[in-house]
């Protein structure tokens, strides 16, 4: 996760936080003071804990599934610059076993 998220995250979390508290920012009280209060782990905390259940349970997975081939994929080249998703302003998908034709292009 980028640094600029984790930020927004703990911002918008905090600020929930400081409302469900009755408090604001110019009551001056530390975050750590309001989890503790509200029996809140951080959310930073609580992110990583999730990510390493979703690792252990992939370690215990059967090779084979789709979940853990995924997983462990690895790309081999690099997405053109220019392509923000389906790329080359492709607006439909197409060979999804019909008959749409081309994809059109935007």
């Amino acid at each position: 996760m980028a640094k600029e998220q984790d930020c927004g995250y703990k911002r918008l979390k905090m600020s929930f936080l400081r409302r469900v508290a009755g408090l604001n920012l110019r009551d001056r009280v530390r975050s750590s003071d309001i989890r503790e209060e509200l029996g809140v782990e951080p959310l930073l905390l609580h992110i990583e804990r999730s990510l390493l259940g979703w690792l252990g349970h992939l370690a215990r997975m059967p090779s084979g599934r789709l979940p853990l081939e995924v997983f462990r994929t690895y790309p081999t080249g690099r997405r053109p610059r220019s392509d923000p998703g389906l790329g080359g302003g492709i607006t439909s998908l197409a060979g999804l076993g019909s008959s749409w034709g081309s994809p059109r292009r935007s």
